[in-house]
């Protein structure tokens, strides 16, 4: 399965509940970040490596298609993955078959394979970017995940979904949404997509202990239509009680809040949410990973 869309629209939600859909559901569902890795690593990421491969394997370790056995894996932004390691990746797909970095033990395993990407991948291929086997062996079943904003009947699903994964993950017991926040949402035009969309219920979780999410706990840009037919000023504070955000939280919780504004903000580049923090990108970089924002 192929799954196309721009930056941010749930490629990886989307896999994810194909995933908890099908057989394999109570299997592992595993997401290898394709961008993020150069061709040696990306390699030794997806297919593990034997003790003394090279100088710091100190010791046998498996790769994320042996640990999905069973089950899933996503491979994300697929589109990036460099031409030389293209060919190894076709010829697991065909087979499902793989040797570790260093190995000499052909290895057997069983998953499905969930591809994403927000490229043209008929476009790159013939540039010359990406091999046309693997095109064409990627291209049996696409999906298109429009921008958020022009799949507005998906919202209330997706705002359920992220408030049941958060309610478990940070220990709340959110019931909910009101009317009048989810017509906030519905109303808003989604730069960012899916993604602005789990991080901004994500900040009310870790800013906020509500009963149920209502307008008050939108950030202003929610508000914007509101305040322009007011004839109010738009350009207000993000939050208006600062006080109240810091209270009872611990820095890595503001620290993540922080990089997610950023990169809400600049519609999830990476570079201008970098400059706009004042950091490298690879310390942006390290703090998205550190944070599970990749």
């Amino acid at each position: 399965i192929l799954l196309l869309g721009v930056t941010g629209t749930g490629k990886d939600t989307l896999a994810r509940v194909l995933h908890e859909q099908g057989a394999r559901r109570d299997k592992p569902f595993i997401i290898v970040n394709c961008a993020s890795l150069s061709e040696n690593l990306l390699e030794s990421e997806l297919f593990g490596y034997e003790k003394g491969a090279f100088t710091d394997a100190k010791a046998r370790k498996q790769g994320q298609v042996e640990l999905a056995h069973g089950g899933t894996i996503l491979l994300d932004e697929i589109g990036e993955i460099p031409i030389g390691f293209q060919a190894k990746l076709l010829r697991f797909l065909e087979t499902q078959r793989f040797y570790r970095v260093g190995g000499t033990r052909e290895i057997q395993v069983n998953v499905r394979i969930i591809a994403s990407t927000n490229r043209d991948l008929k476009k790159e291929m013939e540039a010359g970017n990406f091999r046309e086997d693997l095109y064409y062996r990627l291209n049996v079943i696409t999906l298109v995940i429009p921008p958020l904003r022009e799949r507005t009947e998906d919202i209330p699903l997706l705002v359920n979904r992220f408030i049941d994964q958060f309610n478990a993950e940070f220990g709340r017991n959110v019931k909910g949404i009101s009317r009048q926040a989810l017509n906030l949402l519905l109303q808003y035009d989604w730069p960012g997509n899916v993604r602005e969309l789990k991080n901004t219920l994500e900040r009310i979780f870790l800013l906020e202990n509500p009963t149920r999410i209502e307008p008050q706990h939108l950030p202003t840009q929610f508000h914007a239509r509101e305040t322009a037919a007011n004839g109010t000023a738009a350009d207000t504070p993000l939050f208006q009680h600062p006080d109240h955000i810091l209270e009872g939280k611990t820095w890595q919780e503001l620290e993540k809040w922080i990089i997610s504004w950023a990169l809400d903000r600049e519609q999830g580049n990476q570079v201008h949410a970098a400059r706009r923090l004042n950091l490298s990108r690879d310390q942006i970089r390290y703090k998205m990973k550190k944070y599970g924002l990749l």
